[in-house]
């Protein structure tokens, strides 16, 4: 993860932490709930190399669930429109791009794909998001995703299956690191 990302993530945990007791209009303060973690991930590399065919990479994780403003570990958003059984926000999500060593410092590839999602509701338990996505240089992907939000004791269980649609811009960059035409697909 490059510093510029840690930075942002850093960023919107703080100003979630400052802006989630604005919305409190009681007097009582209640503790909010939040935690931090770390993760270490290894992935296959989908490309030729001489090199090693998996690299790893040490993640921090930062958890909290605010009134507005969430985080969830390398995801966050901020919850700005909500009504019956939907619910809309502005996310942001850590993409992983995982390329051999010795490209990793010349491309810079792990990125944050920014969006919309529309999460749908309408019962305890199950949901529905749909996401619109982006990367910072305009590659676009989209999910749908159904599961269960099931909560049971103080454990917190998410399954889920997830479609994503991606463009032929996004697949020849992240597939064919623009030197290969890649059609889109889901």
């Amino acid at each position: 993860m490059n510093i510029k990302m840690l930075i942002i993530v850093l960023l919107l945990f703080v100003i979630a932490l400052n802006t989630s007791h604005a919305d409190d209009s009681s007097t009582v303060r209640k503790e909010q709930e939040w935690a931090v973690g770390m993760v270490a991930r290894v992935a296959s590399i989908p490309f030729a190399t001489d090199e090693s065919r998996t690299v790893a990479t040490l993640v921090p994780l930062l958890f909290y669930e605010g009134k507005r403003f969430y985080m969830r570990g390398i995801e966050g958003g901020f919850r700005f429109y909500e009504t019956g059984d939907w619910q809309f926000s502005a996310i942001g999500r850590l993409r992983f791009f995982d390329i051999p060593k010795e490209y990793q410092n010349l491309v810079q590839g792990d990125n944050v794909d920014w969006g919309l999602q529309a999460t749908y509701q309408p019962f305890p338990m199950p949901y529905l998001d749909l996401e619109l996505l982006s990367d910072w240089n305009g590659n676009i992907s989209s999910n749908a995703r159904i599961g269960l939000d099931i909560y049971q004791g103080g454990f917190h269980i998410d399954p889920f299956i997830e479609a994503k649609l991606k463009t032929k811009k996004f697949n020849s960059y992240y597939y064919g690191l623009n030197e290969t035409n890649v059609n889109g697909g889901v």
